[in-house]
């Protein structure tokens, strides 16, 4: 409101002056205080908002900047625990190569299993001939041809007659008188005084033609000494042979006087053959002329061959002739031979002794058809080659065979051959050329061990270790399929090498056993696993370890270092966020939050690297060891690359806080430039303004004096 009191015009304008000095001091000592030349938006509306809006950016942008230092902090720490778990990684590297360094535990695995039923031995390989042979029998040849036989005869005289009357009358020089003895003739000769030497030639003797009938007597009786004797009877010569089955012929040689009177008084029995068949004698005479063979005479060796086989079942030896010689041969097994008679033993018969069977002098007609041919027979690592003839028999075959083999492997049963292995390994195989004619060859050649129990198995039983390639056992009849406990051994056996670690035999109680030291599971399968007992199922094995103390200590120390890795990334934490334990984070760049970078977290504790703790005993291997090697390998590139991608990232954090800080100067210098207040000026601008002062109250002094001196009036 106006003032009531009335001021004069130069205290007034003094005064105006004065106070206008005090405002424009005032705001200038607010100027020098605030160092701002705007304060408010009276001072300058523009300004004033424009550096509040850009100061307030600013703090806006200072109070993120906070938030990304911790962001820079935070990745800071992510990467110093990837920089101490790359160092407990080389740590549990170098403890695990020093593993390597020592020897390796022993880990040993079992698997045992035993079937319940005993595979019963093999029998041992027989083979039997399809041929029936003939039985052995008793057969012989005459030692002597019939050619060969002295001068058979009939019915003779045993004594020889010679009429002698007259006889020493007619006597002369050279005449000669013929003894026959038994086919052998002697000349005696009448000489004058006897001049010529006996015996020569041979068999040819002299007397004195003077001695007459007493002479030639004498002559005889010196002679024939053992062979016969002559004597004189009445006017008779008689001369008697000193054998009485031999007749004696007498004959004139060149008597002067004709033949002289012949008489006989005893005759020689005839030559006879005899047949013994064990059961009955036959006997067979020797005829002069033509012989009656039905009734037993012969002539000729084809007469004596006819006559015997005419007896037909009174007689059981069939007669045949080979060549000259005559051949016996009985009809049976049990028929013996026994030969006699002059014709057939003794001096100058056929030459037939003693009693002949089928044991000392056999023959086998089955046999002797093969004559010529040969029996290869092997069994097993023996053999035995049998050269067939005529007179090889039944018992003569067996003896060969078995004696080459050396025990008793041939023998016959019911008139087959049938050959038998010594053991039940041994395979017999037959061949030869007569060994289709004894009832072998073609499909009937190879023999080998049999097995009722097992030929009685049918399908299979397989063997699998881990994933590998099946085993199969195959049982039934055909080729290449188990039908003997050998085959069954051999192809265990088989098994066994095809199959590392695992061992199939039959064990002492004849049972199959299945036992592997492979760290792989075995697993038995098939139907014919229940026919030995055995279950079919896949067995795991039993691991029985032996570690190296060494080995042991360092797994200790491997599996604490992966514990401190987990506890260290759990620790790697800045501001309640850890990169390193899952958490994520997001770095805000401006102040609507538009601009932001979002950083995953990562699991970087052992399990999260991939790194497990080994479990007892897996450093005992040079494959563990590696293993966990391999992890740590790839943990080292796993934290490489994180890393790489924190450092990329704490790359961009950094430049936005640079940029940041650098567009906070900006704003607040742009803000400050708007409003900040020139000191200088300022403060010439206050020494002037306090000057100015001074000059005002000094003229309104003056001008109240002025008002003053009205005072002096009164």
């Amino acid at each position: 409101m106006a003032s009531d009191i009335t001021l004069s015009k130069g205290v007034r304008s003094n005064l105006l002056s004065l106070q206008s000095t005090a405002e424009l001091l005032g705001r200038t000592q607010e100027r020098l205080s605030t160092g701002k030349k705007v304060n408010s938006a009276l001072d300058n509306p523009i300004n004033f908002f424009t550096s509040s809006g850009l100061s307030a950016r600013a703090n806006d942008l200072s109070r993120l900047l906070d938030s990304v230092g911790n962001g820079v902090q935070t990745i800071n720490a992510a990467d110093k625990g990837i920089t101490a778990i790359k160092k407990l990684i080389e740590s549990a590297q170098a403890t695990a190569r020093q593993a390597l360094t020592a020897g390796e535990g022993t880990n040993t695995h079992s698997v045992s299993t035993t079937g319940s039923v005993a595979v019963t031995a093999d029998t041992n390989a027989t083979g039997t001939g399809t041929v029936t042979f003939a039985a052995d029998v008793a057969a012989v040849n005459s030692a002597n041809t019939f050619t060969s036989l002295g001068a058979l005869q009939g019915e003779e005289m045993a004594t020889g007659t010679l009429d002698t009357t007259n006889f020493a009358a007619a006597m002369t020089d050279g005449e000669t008188l013929t003894v026959d003895v038994d086919g052998t003739t002697y000349t005696f000769t009448a000489q004058d005084n006897v001049v010529g030497v006996n015996n020569t030639p041979a068999n040819t003797f002299y007397f004195d033609t003077q001695d007459g009938a007493t002479g030639l007597r004498d002559a005889i009786n010196s002679a024939l000494t053992g062979v016969a004797s002559a004597a004189l009877v009445g006017n008779d010569l008689t001369v008697t042979a000193a054998n009485a089955n031999e007749a004696v012929t007498i004959a004139d040689g060149t008597s002067s006087f004709g033949a002289p009177a012949i008489g006989s008084t005893a005759y020689v029995a005839a030559d006879t053959l005899t047949i013994n068949d064990g059961n009955s004698t036959h006997t067979f005479t020797f005829v002069d002329g033509a012989a009656n063979t039905a009734a037993g005479e012969f002539n000729s060796l084809a007469d004596l061959e006819t006559a015997i086989n005419a007896v037909g079942a009174g007689l059981t030896v069939t007669a045949d002739t080979v060549g000259d010689n005559l051949r016996l041969v009985a009809d049976d097994a049990t028929s013996t031979i026994t030969v006699g008679g002059s014709v057939g033993t003794g001096g100058g018969s056929l030459g037939f002794t003693g009693t002949y069977n089928a044991t000392n002098s056999g023959f086998n007609s089955t046999l002797a058809a093969l004559a010529g041919q040969s029996l290869s027979i092997s069994v097993g690592s023996a053999s035995s080659t049998a050269n067939i003839s005529a007179s090889t028999t039944r018992a003569s075959l067996l003896a060969d065979i078995n004696g080459d083999l050396g025990y008793t492997g041939a023998a016959f049963t019911g008139n087959a051959l049938v050959l038998s292995a010594n053991n039940n390994t041994a395979e017999i195989a037959v061949s030869g050329t007569a060994a289709a004619g004894v009832g072998f060859g073609g499909a009937n050649d190879e023999f080998g061990p049999t097995n009722a129990q097992i030929t009685g198995f049918t399908g299979q039983m397989t063997f699998q270790l881990g994933s590998g390639a099946v085993q199969s056992i195959e049982f039934n009849t055909g080729a290449g399929e188990i039908q003997t406990r050998a085959d069954l051994v051999a192809r265990l056996g088989e098994i066994s090498s095809a199959m590392t670690g695992v061992t199939l035999s039959l064990d002492s109680n004849n049972r199959i056993n299945v036992s592997s030291t492979s760290s792989e599971n075995l697993t038995i399968g098939g139907a014919a696993a229940a026919s030995f007992g055995v279950s079919a199922n896949t067995y795991t094995p039993t691991v029985t370890s032996t570690p190296n103390a060494t080995r042991a200590s360092l797994q200790t120390d491997f599996n604490n270092l992966l514990s401190q890795i987990t506890t260290l990334a759990q620790d790697a934490s800045y501001n309640g966020v850890n990169l390193l334990n899952g958490d994520n984070l997001s770095v805000i760049f401006n102040e609507d939050g538009s601009s932001s970078l979002s950083i995953s977290g990562v699991d970087f504790s052992a399990s999260g690297l991939g790194l497990t703790n080994v479990a007892t005993g897996g450093f005992q291997t040079n494959a563990g060891v590696n293993a966990s090697l391999a992890q740590l390998d790839a943990a080292t590139s796993t934290l490489r690359t994180q890393s790489s991608r924190f450092g990329s990232n704490l790359s961009i954090v950094q430049t936005r806080q640079d940029f940041t800080k650098n567009l906070i100067n900006v704003l607040q210098s742009g803000a400050d430039n708007l409003v900040l207040a020139d000191t200088n000026e300022e403060g010439a601008n206050m020494l002037a303004l306090q000057t100015r002062q001074q000059l005002s109250s000094v003229a309104l002094s003056m001008a109240s004096q002025a008002d003053q001196s009205v005072l002096r009036l009164f």
